[in-house]
């Protein structure tokens, strides 16, 4: 059921990217506004987050999971129906709420059933094969839905989804420890984060329509950065914090952090560039290109199950980060080799397999360095600050790939000049995640140098706190 959900809340950023022509053309929507019927399930769903993990904390993990799921199944329901763009976004708001409740529950779920060692390790490679395989899942499955029964069965298929998840929770789930002491939950520093990174978010997306000067831009921006500058000024001061700062003294959590945001940045900006190229310029249906990317999928899938074995082994998590960062940054750079006409098979299937295998390896390892790092009950937090590094990570790198990509283009519609700005955006890519790379080696170094004494020290004041 954790798979499931997880499944759920990874595929729903892309399953509705077949069937958006539809729905413009049905609902009079125009081109510009159609985007914000994908990125206002990242904007709820990356803003949310923090919020979600400490409710996580704090209650029964099994009745925030359910909750979430009811959130999801009741956003999917809503957009089903949706007479007009403003309902189909609400619908999509409330999923993304939904999947922000869920999926930091289904994290510490699985870290609270399955014991240490080989089965947890197994565990958990299943559910990262799920998250990393459900993106081109969600856009086979939305390509056939959209194409057989209308984009409306789209979301009535997660509905449908849902709500068998949300039946079977009760009786295979445990309830999951909740907090013991007094449950405050913090309304203050919830209001500044939920308010604060969605405003961010905002910002970043209508700046790479409208630009960085424009008001719809600025005005979120600052906006997100005096909500964030609140934020931390208050968990720095709260007794029961939503993000106890401390956490963020483990070179483990800034590890995996580090990895999250540059991995999912490096990865969402190709696959905003790679479908383009396809569809645009070899002339592939959107079907046929959500189908060439089942090889990347499959390569998760297999390489998730072969890291946790790493795992097992007692493999260090900053080997696997790093390495698997260097392979994304590798698949990343055999892009720029891609020609107005070429083969699949030649210039686009083996950056697919090899940035399959670079995800594969490094989000188990992101995964369990994050969630390893700190105390049982401060597992909720830490995996939805991590996924919501991935979420800031994918919309930052994006509208800097866009901007570098246009830049490069400039005014010309040329399949030549367009084809170059995406070489150009996939080298910054490329760079970024080598960046990452270098990051974690760093940090890597200098945990080893560092005392055994005030690590452990520092290690054991997380915990307690």
């Amino acid at each position: 059921m954790i798979a499931c959900a997880v499944g759920l809340d990874a595929s729903s950023v892309a399953v509705v990217n077949a069937a958006l022509p539809e729905i413009g053309h049905n609902l009079v929507i125009s081109a510009d506004a159609l985007q914000w019927v994908m990125t206002a399930y990242a904007i709820a769903f990356g803003g949310f987050l923090l919020f979600g993990g400490r409710l996580t904390d704090v209650f029964s993990r099994r009745l925030v999971f359910a909750i979430g799921v009811a959130v999801f199944v009741v956003g999917s329901l809503v957009a089903a129906v949706a007479p007009t763009m403003v309902v189909l976004v609400v619908g999509r708001v409330l999923q993304g709420f939904g999947a922000a409740l869920s999926m930091p529950a289904s994290t510490a779920l699985l870290y609270e059933i399955f014991p240490v060692g080989a089965l947890r390790n197994r565990a958990l490679g299943t559910y990262t094969a799920v998250a990393g395989g459900s993106f081109s899942g969600g856009l086979i499955l939305g390509g056939l839905l959209a194409n057989w029964f209308g984009w409306r069965a789209v979301f009535a298929f997660t509905a449908a989804f849902g709500c068998l998840v949300l039946i079977a929770s009760r009786p295979t789930l445990p309830a999951g420890a909740a907090s013991t002491g007094r449950r405050q939950l913090d309304i203050l520093g919830a209001i500044t984060i939920t308010l604060g990174i969605p405003a961010l978010l905002f910002a970043v997306n209508h700046a790479s329509e409208a630009g960085w000067g424009t008001a719809g831009t600025v005005v979120p921006l600052v906006l997100g950065v005096l909500l964030l500058a609140a934020f931390v000024v208050r968990e720095s001061r709260c007794e029961q914090p939503l993000l106890p700062l401390r956490i963020l003294r483990s070179r483990q959590i800034l590890s995996a952090t580090a990895t999250a945001f540059v991995s999912f940045g490096g990865v969402l900006g190709m696959l905003f560039f790679i479908p383009l190229y396809m569809q645009d310029i070899l002339g592939f249906t959107p079907l046929q290109s959500a189908l060439a990317l089942l090889a990347q999928s499959i390569a998760v899938i297999v390489c998730a199950n072969l890291t946790v074995r790493m795992l097992n082994s007692k493999v260090s998590h900053w080997k696997l980060m790093a390495v698997g960062l260097l392979l994304i940054a590798i698949a990343l750079l055999s892009f720029v080799r891609t020609p107005l006409a070429g083969s699949y098979w030649l210039y686009l299937f083996p950056g697919f397999v090899v940035l399959g295998v670079g995800v594969g390896v490094s989000t188990p390892a992101m995964t369990a360095s994050s969630l390893n790092a700190v105390a049982p009950e401060q597992r909720g937090i830490a995996g939805a600050f991590n996924v919501t590094a991935q979420q800031a990570g994918a919309s930052v790198a994006t509208v800097i790939l866009v901007a570098v990509a246009v830049a490069v283009t400039g005014p010309s519609t040329a399949p030549a000049d367009v084809l170059s700005g995406y070489h150009v955006a996939f080298w910054t890519a490329a760079g970024l995640v080598a960046l990452g790379a270098l990051v974690v080696s760093a940090l890597a170094l200098f945990q080893r140098r560092e005392p055994e004494a005030e690590r452990l020290s520092r290690t054991s004041e997380m915990h307690a706190g």
